[in-house]
């Protein structure tokens, strides 16, 4: 008798333990289901503006951070990589810009209020400055799909963002940037880069 009330002992006691476990991971995908999308936080202007030089980024290969400065000359090339595929070619493949335009979104992105305005040459070039205005190269993009996977911001007010990307022969491509958020103004303050192999 003694030992069926201990087996029927072990054995609540097991069943107990069991529905505790249950209740616990109940819990906790309840939490992670309730847990804030904290890239829902961004704006539209944000999040677009995030796309644009996640796009750029992968297209013009570089990465950045106070270890790795872009020059003045590789930020302007950034006015080739933000707007080839954005605009609609004029004259012989190319799209004029506004220079003062371009100028805002370099400054929005790198904080750079002057930039080289390289002119025109004989080589074949992917932009170039004349009458203050850019012209760009049109171009598909490079990029297939891209998409914001989180945004999260971090004890100092800056926002951790990783993108995941499909760019040319279906490569995938990951870009860790901190970003500095200020209204639509989204200020690049590092970007890395890690491409499947």
């Amino acid at each position: 008798m003694r030992k069926t009330l201990r087996r029927i002992a072990a054995l609540l006691l097991c069943v107990s333990a069991l529905f505790s476990l249950f209740l616990l991971s109940a819990c906790r995908n309840d939490e992670e289901k309730n847990k804030p999308d904290e890239s829902s936080a961004l704006s539209e202007a944000q999040r677009a503006n995030i796309l644009a030089i996640s796009e750029a980024f992968i297209e013009s290969g570089k990465i950045y951070s106070s270890e790795y400065a872009l020059s003045i000359k590789e930020i302007e090339e950034f006015v080739y990589y933000l707007y080839n595929d954005e605009l609609t070619p004029d004259v012989e493949g190319y799209a004029s810009i506004p220079g003062s335009e371009a100028a805002e979104r370099l400054k929005m992105y790198f904080g750079i209020s002057s930039i080289l305005h390289t002119q025109r040459n004989s080589t074949d070039q992917n932009f170039y400055y004349h009458n203050e205005k850019y012209f760009v190269k049109t171009n598909p993009s490079v990029v297939k799909s891209c998409e914001i996977v989180s945004a999260e911001q971090n004890e100092s007010g800056n926002y951790l963002v990783k993108v995941h990307a499909i760019g040319e022969n279906d490569a995938r491509v990951e870009l860790d940037f901190v970003f500095k958020l200020d209204g639509d103004n989204t200020l690049v303050l590092s970007c890395s880069r890690y491409d499947e192999k």
